[in-house]
């Protein structure tokens, strides 16, 4: 088997990493945290989508409120009727038996509602619909928000890795050339030089298996900011500020939260309209009050003279019985009512849980991330001085390969405890209703 010198494949591994081949990729985007949820509202499809959820209500509203205004049309008609003349003496008296007649008519006609309890409810119940719709717009927002925070950190963490991983192989190659150059000294053994190229193999394998989570979580970011999958992201090393253990008893922050989570307003907000809903059913007995009429001219043709024409009418009506229709329409109401009474309690409770656990995991990740930096501290202390053992010929080298392999590993716990930190952060603002406090 054809061996390669380390200081060759020290070459072949610049190369893989990219550091001479600067084009690998057709165009760059440099990409913030800031810029990323900046890009939200007008790039991701759920958001656009939700957007014009918000547009179509908002004209149920004004279709809504046209029941309280006034109706108005305009009529034009030309018109020719036939009517047979039954009187048996018509034929005696040399009568015709049929009579044409024909009729032209302009026509303005008016109606409105003076008083209708039914359409000033539908129009209420519109309003309560589209308040409740532009939470959704909002929690949906917010949602958005927090996939693409953890896309942007899970990518950077994938990244760090690749990096972790990188330093490792360049380690690995400077204990194979140790290792190497003992040998050929005499003071190693071909073992020293096998366990290091054992070590060093595995990392290879370690990289490319990288590289592709590194891509995969690139091309998911690039998806949900709708961006090209083919140019290449380079993150900015954002770091988020450590927020403080929010201060105040628990009920005063959970009623705070609440007052920020669009999805609880947004329930609120239907079970307003629930309530509505049953208030309206009760008061479908009452009457409604119309006023209508109409104004314009009438003659044989439209060329003939004109003669004017008009009517008004004022009419009452009430339902006497509509087959209990608006009992049951009460009790769908009632039971809505209490539907969103369950729902309402039931997301409290959800919430009240998530903060309390979130605050738990924000600290313990804290602390993660202090043991992770001084476990990191330790491991390259204990990795030099095997390296400095191995190379004054007081031991083998199996002592500092096991010391590379606990530094990269502590390494790699380091990475995953501070995007364990971030993650936490993120969650943070998203049960606080605001994701965007992370860049604020």
């Amino acid at each position: 088997m054809l061996k390669m010198k380390p200081s060759f494949r020290l070459m072949l591994l610049a190369l893989m990493m990219g550091l001479l081949n600067p084009f690998l990729h057709a165009s760059t985007i440099e990409l913030s945290l800031r810029e990323a949820l900046e890009m939200a509202p007008k790039a991701n499809f759920q958001v656009l989508l939700a957007g014009e959820a918000v547009t179509s209500q908002s004209e149920s509203v004004r279709a809504a409120r046209s029941a309280l205004m006034p109706q108005m049309q305009l009529e034009v008609s030309q018109s020719r009727a036939m009517a047979p003349n039954t009187d048996p003496l018509a034929e005696l008296f040399n009568i015709p038996t049929r009579f044409y007649v024909d009729r032209f008519d302009t026509v303005l006609r008016a109606r409105m509602s003076l008083l209708s309890t039914r359409s000033i409810d539908d129009w209420k119940l519109s309003k309560l619909n589209l308040e409740a719709t532009r939470f959704h717009l909002d929690n949906t927002v917010q949602d958005i928000l927090q996939m693409i925070a953890n896309a942007y950190f899970f990518h950077l963490r994938n990244q760090r890795r690749l990096e972790v991983i990188d330093a490792t192989l360049k380690r690995d190659l400077v204990l194979l050339q140790i290792a190497t150059d003992q040998k050929e000294a005499g003071v190693a053994t071909a073992l020293d030089v096998t366990r290091a190229e054992v070590g060093l193999a595995r990392n290879e394998l370690a990289r490319l298996q990288q590289e592709t989570l590194v891509m995969e979580s690139a091309m998911n970011l690039k998806r949900i900011l709708n961006l090209p999958l083919g140019d290449h992201l380079k993150l900015s090393d954002d770091e988020i500020s450590n927020p403080s253990t929010p201060a105040g008893t628990m009920n005063g922050r959970l009623d705070a939260v609440l007052s920020q989570r669009a999805d609880y307003q947004q329930l609120l907000s239907e079970f307003n309209r629930e309530k509505l809903a049953y208030s309206a059913a009760k008061r479908e007995r009452l009457p409604s009050l119309t006023l209508g009429g109409q104004w314009g001219y009438a003659s044989q043709t439209w060329s003939d003279n004109l003669h004017e024409q008009w009517a008004i009418q004022l009419g009452v009506s009430m339902p006497v019985f509509e087959g209990f229709r608006i009992d049951s329409n009460k009790q769908l109401a009632a039971s809505a009512i209490r539907q969103k009474e369950i729902q309402l309690a039931d997301l409290k409770t959800q919430i009240e849980m998530d903060y309390r656990l979130v605050i738990q995991q924000l600290e313990s990740s804290r602390q993660q991330v202090e043991v992770g930096e001084r476990a990191r501290e330790l491991n390259v202390r204990e990795f030099e001085l095997e390296k400095i053992r191995f190379q004054q010929g007081v031991a083998d080298n199996s002592d500092v390969v096991n010391a590379q392999a606990k530094l990269a590993d502590a390494e790699d716990a380091l990475v995953d405890a501070k995007y364990q930190f971030l993650i936490a952060n993120i969650e943070l603002a998203r049960i606080e209703g605001d994701v965007q406090s992370l860049i604020k």
